[in-house]
């Protein structure tokens, strides 16, 4: 068995400067964040499955020449999640499962002079500072479900923290 999904993300941020008068629409852009789901089942009690999903992301994009620039220019976070994992059946109603996760992790952080361009020189649109980086992370998850019948269920789950140093 297969499931999928597509999320769109679109977030209407504006943010306004009242001490320079400047706003920026929109500054967190449009995501789109697929997500895909298999499992397998081997016998009566056992089954695999695979996830790929994305835990977290985050985007914004400030003008270049925003006067806060130096403390929001653009920012960019995205992760993909690789789970492998198992489930077993102990009865007709009772159900536990565990997997792993190696999750990826893209991020980019741009920061502009903004008004301090007017402190130290140069244009607000001058950058100050650039760090892009990619990593890897492990976890892991386990869940236990309790099904009353067949139109209701009741679950309990997990996930570890995973730790991402860019």
């Amino acid at each position: 068995e297969f499931s999928g999904a597509i999320s769109i993300v679109d977030p209407d941020i504006d943010v306004e400067d009242n001490d320079f008068g400047q706003t920026a629409k929109d500054v967190a852009p449009l995501g789109i964040v697929p997500a895909g789901y298999y499992i397998h089942p081997i016998n009566d009690r056992f089954a695999v499955g695979l996830a790929l999903f994305s835990n977290y992301g985050v985007a914004t994009e400030y003008p270049a020449d925003f006067n806060a620039g130096s403390s929001a220019g653009e920012t960019s976070l995205i992760t993909l999640n690789f789970n492998p994992n198992i489930a077993y059946r102990i009865n007709d109603h009772f159900s536990i499962g565990g997997g792993v996760s190696l999750v990826y992790g893209d991020a980019e952080l741009t920061r502009f002079k903004g008004s301090l361009a007017t402190a130290i020189g140069g244009s607000p649109s001058d950058k100050t500072m650039k760090m892009e980086g990619d990593t890897t992370g492990w976890g892991w998850n386990i869940g236990a479900l309790y099904e009353i019948n067949d139109d209701h269920r009741f679950g309990l789950s997990y996930r570890s923290q995973v730790d991402l140093d860019f």
